[in-house]
């Protein structure tokens, strides 16, 4: 899972601004293991608030060394950082090694929080298709899933996306490339 961290330090776990990812990828973590072939060895999912503050980056550049699948959640925010562009690309490049002919097809986008002025003229990759396919969600293209989290009117739509993303996810993982690594320069 790949996000624009938050700026503000987390002061324990259930707190700070990134606490609505952490509940999203805990969801998602379970409707994909809900939807996944019986009992693997596969670790469903990774999300850098694993990684222990002060630790290089080996267990980020592992994870995108070996992940199947990348989940970008788009914002304003995550558009404008440097760093989920260097995840982005990083696991692009690593697929397009592998051999696949559209290293986007192993994305699977979340509109996280609306796209307002140049960021919509960004067109960022899958999004369009990734709002399609969740169209019938009341609130997804509107508030994006953080405001789906937020409003509890919007729980059964948050709830449809999360089972869509988590049947793609394992639908592409079980499909898997070869799993060359690379490095997160």
């Amino acid at each position: 899972l790949s996000y624009a961290r938050s700026a503000l330090p987390v002061e324990g776990l259930g707190a700070g601004p990134d606490r609505l990812v952490r509940r999203f990828f805990r969801d998602l973590v379970v409707a994909v293991r809900r939807h996944a072939s019986p009992p693997s060895a596969q670790i469903h999912g990774f999300i850098d608030q694993q990684i222990p503050p002060g630790s290089d980056k080996e267990s980020l550049s592992l994870a995108l060394a070996t992940a199947q699948v990348f989940v970008p959640l788009y914002s304003e925010r995550y558009l404008g950082r440097s760093l989920p562009g260097r995840e982005w690309a990083c696991f692009r490049d690593r697929v397009k090694r592998v051999g696949l002919a559209e290293p986007v097809r192993r994305f699977v986008p979340v509109l996280w929080a609306p796209l307002s002025g140049p960021s919509v003229t960004m067109d960022p990759p899958g999004l369009r298709e990734a709002l399609a396919r969740d169209a019938d969600k009341r609130g997804y293209a509107e508030e994006g899933l953080v405001g789906l989290l937020k409003v509890p009117e919007y729980r059964p739509s948050y709830q449809a996306v999360v089972k869509s993303l988590a049947e793609r996810i394992v639908v592409l993982a079980e499909d898997s490339p070869d799993r060359k690594s690379t490095r997160l320069n």
